[in-house]
Parts: C-alpha cells; sequence; structure tokens
C-alpha cells in the first residue's frame, strides 16, 4: 500500500508543474497553493457521525509563499449535509475559484451542500 502511495505521489509532483506550464489558459486562475504546502483535512461533525462520514470531505490548503490559502469541500453522497467552518479558518473574504455548480454558496462559513457538490475557494 505504501509503495503504491509513494508511486501516486511522485508521479503528481511531476505531472503537476508540467500541466501548470504546458496547459492552454483557462479561465480559472492557476494557482500555486495546490503544487506544495500543508493541508489539512479540518474536523468537524462529519467525521463523528456515522450518517455523514462518507459524504462530506473538507480540506484546507496552505502555502507560506502563497497570499492565500484554499478551502476544498467535496459532498460524495446524495444528502445534503452542512460545513461549518471552525472559528480558526478565517472566511470574510473567500471567492469562488471553482464549482461543479453554477451557483455555489458564496460564504464557505456555513454549506449545506448539495447531492455531489464540490466547490473550492479561495481565503485571503
Amino acid at each position: 500500500m505504501s509503495m503504491a502511495i509513494g508511486h501516486f505521489a511522485f508521479g503528481a509532483a511531476m505531472t503537476t508543474p508540467l500541466v501548470m506550464i504546458l496547459v492552454p489558459t483557462v479561465r480559472y486562475a492557476r494557482t500555486s497553493v495546490l503544487l506544495g504546502g500543508g493541508w489539512a483535512m479540518l474536523p468537524d461533525f462529519h467525521w463523528a457521525s456515522p450518517v455523514a462520514s462518507q459524504q462530506l470531505r473538507a480540506i484546507h490548503r496552505t502555502l507560506a509563499e502563497a497570499d492565500h490559502d484554499l478551502l476544498i469541500l467535496c459532498n460524495f453522497g446524495d444528502g445534503t449535509p452542512t460545513f461549518e467552518a471552525p472559528e480558526s479558518l478565517d472566511t470574510d473574504d473567500a471567492t469562488v475559484v471553482l464549482a461543479n455548480r453554477e451557483d455555489p454558496a458564496a460564504d464557505p462559513a456555513a454549506v449545506e451542500l448539495r447531492p455531489y457538490e464540490a466547490a473550492i475557494y479561495r481565503l485571503f
């Protein structure tokens, strides 16, 4: 298992910089926060609840050299789980970077995700 994870991590580390350089311009701004830095799965109710544990994932991604962080929210189920940002996470000036729905929630402080919804927020 650890060899498979190591293989994936090495492949992702080699592919990501090439894609950032070679891919034509897209309508979404590119960000270096995804290339390096620390990330954390945010603890919340969905970790303690057996009902929502398989549906909602929240990842906070940060890079010391960047002027922003990323918050990635994904609902992997057909329910509508609610994400509530911890007080330590400043979501006041958040903007939507990418979403799979036309009208994602503007403020990620408290979001009720629709079935199979995902959104990436830039936190300043």
